[in-house]
C-alpha cells in the first residue's frame, strides 16, 4: 500500500510539472523513487500524501531540475564548471593526473 502510495506521489509530481510548460518537463531517473520515499516517510506522520508531493515538487523544480532533464548534458556542464575549479584548488596533481587521462578539464 506505502509502496503503490508512493507510485502515485512520483507520477503526480511529475505529470503536474510537465504540464506546466514544456521547459519544465522533468523525467525519472535511476534513484529518484529513494529521494521521494525518504521524504514521503519523514512527513507522513505529520502530514498527508498531497504535502509530501509538494514538498518534492519544490525539490525537483529548485534542486534536481538539471539531473532530471532528457539527458545529462545540463546537469554536466554544472559539474563541470564546479568540480575543476574546486579540484585545482584541493589536489592539483589529481587534477592533473586526470587532466593527462583526458577524463576532462575546466576548458571541455
Amino acid at each position: 500500500q506505502q509502496q503503490m502510495l508512493l507510485v502515485n506521489i512520483i507520477s503526480s509530481v511529475l505529470v503536474k510539472i510537465s504540464h506546466k510548460s514544456s521547459d519544465d518537463k522533468l523525467h525519472y531517473y535511476q534513484g529518484f523513487h529513494d529521494v521521494c520515499s525518504l521524504v514521503h516517510t519523514n512527513l507522513s506522520s505529520s502530514f498527508s500524501a498531497s504535502n509530501s508531493a509538494a514538498v518534492i515538487s519544490q525539490l525537483c523544480m529548485r534542486h534536481f531540475r538539471d539531473a532530471m532533464q532528457i539527458n545529462f548534458s545540463r546537469f554536466l556542464r554544472g559539474v563541470q564548471l564546479a568540480f575543476w575549479p574546486l579540484l585545482s584548488q584541493v589536489d592539483p596533481t589529481i587534477e592533473a593526473y586526470l587532466f593527462e587521462c583526458h577524463y576532462g578539464s575546466p576548458d571541455d
